[in-house]
């Protein structure tokens, strides 16, 4: 079985090429890539009217038959979901660019999505919409920018036209490049406007529709549990412990935070743990009902509510207190 992912190996002109019209771009990949298949994957911001993709093996052409804009950027994107005939896929999205100009667009986006359950999740869509300084509803029209998280959920645009950008984020479970509300997931972001130059931004994605959250209680006798530490200056945190098996979730509500508040999430099967902690937008509840993650709203924008990844695997034992877990929010 062959497992090594599919790889660019060559783009010519060069990448980051400035003061050129192409009327043809090569790519060279490892593995056999038909035209379908990379017609699927490949979007162009701004758009190119009549472009045809012919490939033979491992080669590959993007055809440019018209007159290009003066002094533009142009990004070419191939998606995560590109893959070989083989089924080898490419580990992330592959950004080129180059400019008809003497300059090229530098801004950038990039984050991270995680599922529901709080695992890095792969091939969800980001599409990125240039806003005017009046823009405040929802984006119409073809995004500017396209991409799909990699296999460890991190999305990155590159040479973007700088300015401030709309993200939609969602599962494109019919692939017809439309969020289709509420029928396929989404992440709504905890904001409305990015400006280029942002990195580092959080995504998680709402349970699938019409799925329920899991919790389990454990037997006294699989009891462990988890102890730390969370910096914040909000006056409510829930601080929430995923199994990463069964995916059950225990939470527990932390109020009158100063920098640093002690925490303690008991009762948890063993197993290994994703521990997330998040400002909920009801600001009220007890340990015994904390109020759950909300996921906002994609359209409508609303906003989800703000959290943060522990960044390691936490591994509980039964009998056991795990201890010295550090969050910032």
């Amino acid at each position: 079985m062959d497992t090594e992912p599919l790889v660019i190996t060559a783009v010519d002109p060069a990448p980051m090429s400035t003061g050129i019209t192409p009327s043809e771009i090569s790519f060279s990949f490892n593995r056999y890539v038909t035209a379908t298949e990379l017609r699927r994957s490949l979007s162009i911001s701004p758009a190119i009217a009549h472009h045809e993709i012919k490939s033979s093996g491992k080669e590959a052409r993007l055809l440019i038959p018209g007159p290009l804009e003066q002094d533009r950027t142009y990004s070419v994107t191939i998606n995560a979901s590109l893959q070989s005939t083989r089924g080898n896929r490419l580990n992330e999205s592959y950004s080129y660019a180059f400019s008809t100009g003497q300059e090229l667009d530098t801004g950038l986006i990039a984050g991270i999505i995680y599922t529901s359950s709080l695992q890095p999740a792969p091939e969800v869509t980001v599409q990125a919409y240039l806003l005017d300084d009046s823009a405040a509803g929802p984006p119409v029209g073809k995004p500017d920018y396209t991409v799909l998280s990699g296999s460890d959920g991190t999305f990155r645009f590159r040479n973007m036209q700088e300015g401030s950008y709309r993200l939609l984020v969602f599962r494109d479970t019919n692939q017809n490049g439309t969020p289709d509300l509420p029928g396929e997931q989404y992440a709504a972001g905890t904001r409305a406007v990015l400006p280029t130059g942002t990195e580092n931004v959080l995504f998680r994605l709402g349970n699938h529709p019409g799925e329920n959250e899991k919790t389990i209680l454990p037997s006294s006798k699989d009891n462990g549990a988890i102890i730390g530490t969370i910096q914040s200056d909000v006056p409510l945190v829930v601080i929430e412990a995923v199994h990463t098996g069964n995916g059950s979730s225990n939470r527990v509500l932390v109020s009158s935070v100063s920098r640093q508040t002690p925490f303690l999430i008991s009762g948890l099967a063993a197993g290994d743990y994703v521990v997330s902690a998040y400002e909920p937008a009801m600001q009220s509840g007890t340990n015994e009902t904390p109020p759950p993650w909300n996921p906002g709203t994609l359209i409508p924008f609303s906003p989800a509510d703000q959290f943060t990844v522990h960044p390691a695997m936490i591994k509980v034992r039964a009998g056991w207190t795990t201890g010295n877990i550090l969050l910032e929010l």
